[in-house]
């Protein structure tokens, strides 16, 4: 997968916990085996983008930052597919915020 297929997953991933977030639980087909696939590949595509970072615009750069919990919610669902989907994954506010900040210091995202 290149970057910008790395895109469309995460607006999916987006959408289904906002989904989630209003009670209206949309399971892949295929349920946890399709999560664990779909997580499978997009955590691959992930370590590659994340492998060749150095390559990416400067200027370009901060727009990676935002998916700066990806890796987080593609372990959650690589350790656990059944419990993504009954909910979305969950982190700690300190968690969350910890982790922004130190994405966007460090600029690795």
């Amino acid at each position: 997968m290149t970057d910008l297929m790395l895109l469309p997953l995460m607006l999916l991933l987006h959408m289904l916990s906002s989904l989630w977030a209003n009670a209206r639980p949309l399971p892949p087909p295929g349920g946890a085996e399709a999560v664990r696939a779909l997580a499978t590949d997009a955590m691959a595509s992930l370590r590659e983008t994340r492998r060749v970072r150095h390559a990416v615009p400067a200027r370009v750069r901060p727009a990676f930052v935002a998916g700066w919990r990806a890796g987080a919610i593609l372990q959650a669902a690589l350790k656990d597919p059944e419990a993504v989907l009954a909910a979305p994954p969950m982190q700690s506010e300190f968690r969350r915020r910890g982790s922004l900040l130190w994405a966007a210091a460090t600029g690795r995202w």
